[in-house]
């Protein structure tokens, strides 16, 4: 009996132990090193954080297939590899398939020959500040996975688009995106959001789109199209023309902003003593002239 209980004691006290044993936090950046990037994210651990402490360089895909959160501390992870290959993935994150969660925060992701980020078959992807900007194709690809949107900005990207939805090849999984915060571009021609069409016209390919309650700015549609609403109402950005594929039943209607009424302003009322005052300089000043025309009367008479 007491090795019974020695024994789940030890479980327990195991299982307490554990994820602060497993969960650690890693700092990359100090030279710059993007190689060294790659290879820390390669042999992370579930719920692993990356802590950048510079601006760091890779010049090859990075995978994940784990769930990993990358603080970026306000710097910038960027391509410098081959940017004349655009076989195969060259995106530079990638939360690939079920159970790679990747949540990327204060950071700059730029210069992709294809896209900054990537939430593929079932991998999700939550950004939160992050600016993307100077990719190839676009900012964000969800290609069967979810992204989730706490703050995010568009720079100058590929087709100027930001976020695209599409379904590959071999995608099973639904994509999806979720609005839980604001979604912004430097990019006054920016495609907030582009639908792939042709990745959607079999059955069972679908994408979804939602807001939070507490999202500062909403999905809506309008017509054919996608619009980004911000919390005045007002549009801050749109999606291509859907022709072939349906807007999601899901989302509201976009209602034009109704202006306020003008109120009409009290009209200013004469004070009565300044129109005394009036009338009596007017009277005063015809008083003259007559006395004036009398006495120019008389004197020629005389």
């Amino acid at each position: 009996m007491k090795k019974i209980m020695m024994l789940a004691i030890i479980l327990v006290a195991g299982l307490i132990i554990m994820p602060n044993v497993y969960a650690q936090t890693i700092t990359v950046g100090d030279t710059g090193n993007g190689t060294d990037l790659n290879s820390k994210i390669t042999n992370l651990n579930d719920n692993d954080i990356i802590e950048l402490q510079g601006d760091v360089t890779v010049s090859t895909p990075i995978e994940i297939t784990k769930k990993v959160t990358i603080k970026g501390n306000g710097h910038t992870i960027s391509w410098n590899g081959d940017s004349s290959d655009t076989s195969g993935n060259k995106t530079i994150l990638t939360a690939q398939g079920i159970g790679a969660e990747l949540t990327i925060e204060n950071a700059t992701i730029k210069d992709a020959v294809k896209y900054g980020i990537q939430a593929y078959n079932g991998g999700k992807v939550t950004v939160n500040n992050v600016l993307i900007e100077n990719c190839g194709y676009g900012a964000v690809l969800v290609n069967g996975g979810e992204l989730t949107i706490k703050g995010l900005t568009f720079g100058q990207n590929g087709n100027d688009t930001g976020i695209e939805i599409g379904s590959g090849e071999n995608v099973s999984n639904p994509s999806k995106v979720e609005l839980d915060g604001t979604i912004n571009s430097t990019d006054p021609n920016a495609k907030y959001l582009y639908v792939d069409e042709n990745d959607f016209s079999e059955e069972t390919k679908t994408f979804e789109l939602s807001s939070t309650d507490n999202s500062e700015y909403k999905f809506q549609s309008k017509g054919n199209q996608i619009v980004i609403v911000n919390s005045a109402g007002n549009i801050v950005g749109i999606s291509n023309n859907l022709d072939t594929v349906q807007v999601p039943s899901n989302i509201s209607t976009y209602v034009e902003p109704v202006a306020p009424t003008p109120v009409d302003q009290p009209k200013e009322e004469a004070n009565p003593n300044t129109s005394d005052i009036n009338l009596y300089v007017l009277l005063s000043l015809i008083a003259a002239s007559f006395c004036g025309i009398a006495y120019t009367v008389k004197r020629r008479f005389n």
